[in-house]
């Protein structure tokens, strides 16, 4: 059974835990509890469906932030009614203490949603997978192999507008034997012109483990 992404406080994490007995590490929806346990699985597995769903969501609300949309009222006023910012995506950084967990996901997941969303445009001259030799393709010119009008020009790459930094945070504490941990999941976009944060996203999922 897939298990979905729900937003679990660290209250009512004890409280399920409080009223849950099992050998296995379980996610549980406090706010909807199912009728049955969900399947079990390791607290440092996040699968790629669930990666999907979050960066999906994430995007979501981007598309209904008041903050954002006024960002993009602005910044179309300002370089007309069809421009699209330019967007850095920063590595997703792992603040959990667990280095086996595969973050590169949420960073790949988040270029696919948002490329789909037509929102911003992705650089990839800056930011997460930079491939050094974009900026020296340039070069390209002096091999002979290269037809010069196909070889791109100085001052062509196009600078980010908008800079977008994943990362992801754990907590956990011991109770009766049981460890509770909660695995936070946090973006933010600011402007590079102003510095401002533009906005901001937070997904927690809880985990119970004996």
């Amino acid at each position: 059974m897939m298990i979905r992404f729900q937003t679990i406080a660290f209250s009512a994490a004890l409280l399920v835990l409080l009223t849950s007995c099992g050998p296995k590490t379980r996610t549980f929806d406090p706010e909807n509890p199912p009728e049955e346990v969900l399947e079990a699985r390791s607290v440092n597995t996040i699968s790629s469906e669930e990666m999907r769903q979050f960066t999906d969501a994430a995007v979501h609300d981007i598309l209904y932030s008041e903050r954002f949309k006024s960002f993009l009222e602005r910044f179309r006023a300002e370089n007309g009614a069809d421009a699209v910012p330019i967007l850095k995506l920063t590595r997703t950084t792992n603040e959990t203490g667990d280095s086996s967990l595969n973050t590169s996901q949420i960073t790949d997941k988040l270029v696919e949603s948002l490329l789909n969303s037509h929102m911003v445009k992705v650089t990839m001259a800056e930011g997460a997978d930079i491939i050094s030799a974009i900026g020296d393709s340039r070069d390209n010119r002096y091999d002979p192999n290269f037809k010069e009008d196909t070889v791109a020009k100085e001052g062509t790459l196009l600078a980010a507008d908008l800079i977008l930094i994943p990362k992801v945070v754990s907590s956990s504490m011991v109770s009766d034997g049981n460890t509770i941990v909660t695995r936070e999941f946090n973006l933010k976009i600011s402007s590079v012109k102003e510095g401002l944060l533009e906005w901001t996203y937070v997904k927690r999922l809880g985990f119970i483990q004996d």
